[in-house]
């Protein structure tokens, strides 16, 4: 005990993660969407080489010896994958720009190809070559599944791992991705995209999208939904009745805000307040370095707002272009918008930060005092 004392908190995240046998890889895999910079990267790798020296960790030496758990989850399950595919407007208005923007003789490379149908696509727009990339080595299974019945399959090259750790054997033309987050930017598709600018493209590579724009919408929640969010008096007072117990403490906890996701197709009827405003445009054949870091000041008219909304439009090509708007969303739209839910009300205006950075843990949407 006095030795594991010793290894950071993460540790204990590891050992959750390996309480069924896994390949290392696949483990890290579940670990490294809550990292949120390089340093505690840095650390996970560490740790686990620790946890291995200590025998804490043991290895097991084939993928076929390993257990079946019975299970997926993640983007190991098939469901994230459905939900995606059934969202037509996101895979046609891809599916186009494929088409629209490759063309023979190019080199395509597909970052996060999950099922592999925008790299399929892409040999089948013409490429000469395309190189696939999947981190989750489960995941991948659904991507060959799909290669191996293309008649495409010998200009497809299926590559497991990272896309910020792999080699390729040439550099590419286009790069295809979809890396757009429910929090647009939270899976990381600023620093997947400069890295592969710098590594793995040629100058002037064509990107598959090429920009995104992400909006913030004030918001009126209804008293009672606004009260779901945080502890409120009459609740307290309620629970004070029925459980005997002092709850009232519990108001003094709450925090300025809160976050949960919504399809932004159910939110079309909502009390919407002032017009909406870019947060960022970002040119994603330019980004190396963004930080984003600004004030918002909107003007409420004669409307309270108690919330954000947050939306994204994207442009994969010249006649392509997908957006989360509440009022242009596809119904079959499988992304969620955040909502930012204040606990105070706001007359008048509303005063929000966005701040981002594109290798720096940053705070996202915050109030501004």
């Amino acid at each position: 005990d006095e030795e594991f004392h010793q290894f950071p908190g993460i540790a204990l995240s590891i050992l959750d993660v390996f309480t069924l046998p896994k390949t290392l890889e696949d483990g890290q895999d579940m670990l490294l969407p809550r990292i949120v910079n390089e340093e505690e990267r840095v650390t996970l790798y560490d740790t686990v080489s620790k946890l291995l020296r200590a025998a804490i960790l043991v290895p097991v030496p084939a993928e076929e010896d390993l257990p079946s758990p019975g299970y997926t989850r993640g983007y190991a399950a098939p469901r994230i994958h459905v939900s995606m595919l059934r969202d037509e407007a996101r895979t046609k208005a891809y599916l186009n720009a494929i088409r629209e923007v490759v063309g023979p003789n190019d080199v395509v490379l597909d970052i996060g190809t999950g099922t592999g149908v925008l790299a399929v696509a892409a040999a089948e727009a013409g490429a000469r070559q395309v190189y696939a990339i999947e981190a989750n080595r489960e995941t991948a299974r659904f991507a060959k599944a799909l290669i191996a019945a293309s008649s495409c399959r010998d200009r497809i090259e299926l590559i497991e791992g990272w896309s910020t750790e792999v080699q390729l054997p040439e550099r590419c033309d286009i790069l295809v991705s979809e890396m757009i987050g429910d929090d647009p930017l939270d899976e990381n598709i600023l620093g997947m995209t400069s890295d592969a600018i710098t590594r793995h493209l040629k100058p002037g590579a064509r990107l598959i999208p090429n920009r995104l724009d992400i909006y913030a919408q004030p918001f009126r929640l209804p008293q009672k939904k606004h009260d779901e969010q945080f502890f409120c008096e009459a609740d307290v007072a309620n629970w004070e009745k029925n459980y005997a117990i002092q709850f009232r403490p519990l108001l003094a906890t709450n925090p300025r805000q809160t976050m949960e996701t919504i399809l932004p197709q159910e939110t079309r009827k909502w009390d919407f307040a002032g017009a909406p405003q870019k947060l960022t445009s970002i040119d994603l054949t330019n980004i190396s370095g963004a930080v984003f870091d600004q004030q918002f000041d909107f003007a409420l008219g004669d409307k309270t707002a108690n919330g954000v909304l947050i939306y994204f439009e994207t442009s994969l090509s010249e006649n392509q272009q997908l957006s989360t708007s509440p009022a242009a969303v596809s119904d079959t739209n499988h992304w969620l918008s955040p909502c930012h839910v204040f606990r105070s009300e706001f007359r008048d205006n509303l005063s929000i930060g966005f701040r981002y950075g594109i290798s720096e843990a940053l705070d996202g949407l915050y109030l501004k005092d």
